[in-house]
């Protein structure tokens, strides 16, 4: 279809009331995602290279997080200060050798610093809810197809 054709119409006069405009800046946040609260609880996640991981609800007050097949609950931090994100890459020294070295992840500042974090917990499936998983509760659903 031809981007104008006969359904289109010219609008020369706005309705009233169309008149006023809200402006919406597009704001990027860099968010740590901590899941070292598995680790507390006994689970080793499956978070190596490749592993699918799925994050839902970051506008509630608790986000949820599947990481091959655990599933954690989480909760918004506010932090003191800021994180900084850094990553690490190849360069050659005075000598020629190459060294591992750090840089942060972005060009600019907002790029490379988070201000608040996602800690994450656990959670298992107790009669369609989600619970936290404490020490003595059995362990979450978990699939290994070797079983």
């Amino acid at each position: 279809m031809p981007p104008l054709d006969a359904q289109w119409v010219r609008v020369t006069q706005l309705a009233d009331g169309d008149d006023e405009w809200e402006v919406a800046e597009d704001t990027t946040e860099l968010v740590t995602l901590d899941v070292s609260g598995a680790r507390a609880a006994g689970i080793d996640p499956e978070l190596g290279p490749g592993t699918q991981v799925s994050v839902t609800g970051l506008e509630t007050e608790t986000p949820m997080l599947k990481a091959g097949s655990t599933v954690f609950m989480g909760k918004w931090d506010t932090l003191l200060g800021s994180e900084i994100i850094l990553e690490s890459y190849e360069r050659a020294d005075d000598d020629g050798e190459s060294r591992t070295a750090l840089r942060p992840l972005g060009a600019e500042a907002h790029e490379s610093t988070a201000r608040r974090r996602i800690t994450f917990t656990p959670v298992r499936a107790v009669f369609g809810d989600l619970q936290p998983k404490s020490e003595d509760a059995p362990e979450p659903m978990h699939q290994d197809p070797t079983e």
